[in-house]
């Protein structure tokens, strides 16, 4: 699948397609993560759930004005229905203290981690993850895991995840630069 964030007019899409093993498209060009056009959504990041073969996209997403951002997501079976409803659903709720950036996501099975940068106006800012299961609901008891809590300067948070071996446990990387 590919995804990627089209300019309209006023208005930011962003939208995914699924091509076959043959090269096809199966979507017609593309759908919209969200129905919503009263917001601007950017910078979509995807996975494909390891059990049901859904793609799992999450992305940044800012009123008109601009003045408050968010992220939300969205799930989508292989006939391009939106499991989450037109718009999606809030991940991180819509606020005017911060920006996200750099967000990245790894899929378990069929629930997904998704770690991004949390920014400031003054450019502060720390590094979260959150865990999601194929409903939308997190799968943590704490919500939200704080990585960083430095409330320093970040930028170019990667994500990297490492499939169990016999002898090892699964992991997630978090790396900074």
């Amino acid at each position: 699948s590919v995804a990627w964030t089209e300019l309209a007019g006023n208005v930011q899409n962003a939208i995914v397609e699924s091509i076959t093993d043959e090269g096809m498209s199966m979507w017609g060009g593309g759908i919209d993560l969200s129905e919503n056009s009263n917001n601007f959504r950017m910078s979509p990041v995807l996975v494909i759930t390891e059990n049901s073969h859904e793609v799992m996209a999450i992305w940044k997403e800012a009123n008109g004005s601009q003045s408050q951002r968010g992220i939300f997501g969205q799930r989508i079976d292989s006939a391009g229905t939106k499991l989450w409803g037109e718009n999606g659903l809030e991940v991180v709720s819509m606020n005017s203290n911060y920006d996200y950036l750099d967000l990245s996501m790894s899929n378990f099975g069929d629930n997904v981690i998704l770690t991004y940068l949390e920014q400031s106006s003054n450019m502060i800012g720390d590094i979260f993850s959150k865990g999601i299961d194929s409903s939308g609901s997190s799968i943590w008891n704490n919500d939200v895991v704080s990585i960083t809590n430095s409330n320093t300067q970040k930028s170019e948070v990667c994500l990297s995840f490492t499939k169990p071996v016999p002898t090892f446990t699964t992991s997630l990387l978090i790396f900074l630069s």
